[in-house]
């Protein structure tokens, strides 16, 4: 059984990771993102939640996820 969740965990941040690189201005609420993955709501949420955390997505204020934009190295976060 953990083999098969960790399995779904997988191909879901794949998914999320592909579907953001491919509509770089793409932004989703967690309940947009399981209904467009058909994702179980515990394993949408953790995988939206390591994204943020590495950094891949940031949370905007309105709980929607979007791409991060990497920093440019010597430039200030404005």
């Amino acid at each position: 059984m953990m083999a098969v969740r960790r399995r779904r965990f997988q191909d879901l941040a794949a998914k999320l990771q592909q579907a953001f690189l491919d509509a770089p201005d793409l932004r989703l609420t967690l309940p947009q993102a399981r209904r467009r993955f058909s994702a179980d709501a515990a394993i949408c949420a953790a995988v939206l939640s390591v994204l943020v955390e590495a950094g891949v997505l940031s949370r905007t204020s309105e709980g929607q996820y979007v791409r991060s934009t990497p920093r440019t190295p010597g430039r200030e976060a404005a």
